[in-house]
């Protein structure tokens, strides 16, 4: 669980803009899915 609590850390740390799924099967994270998108900035749009 350590784990986990570190990667979501470090998604929080890189500014991570997207959505994480995480699966648990007998209290135990069995598959972690992230899907990253990118919030586009007015500055940025063509």
């Amino acid at each position: 669980m350590e784990k986990l609590i570190r990667f979501l850390q470090k998604l929080f740390a890189d500014k991570f803009y997207g959505c994480v799924t995480i699966k648990f099967e007998n209290g135990k994270a069995t598959h972690v899915e992230a899907t990253s998108t990118r919030k586009w900035e007015y500055k940025e749009l063509p």
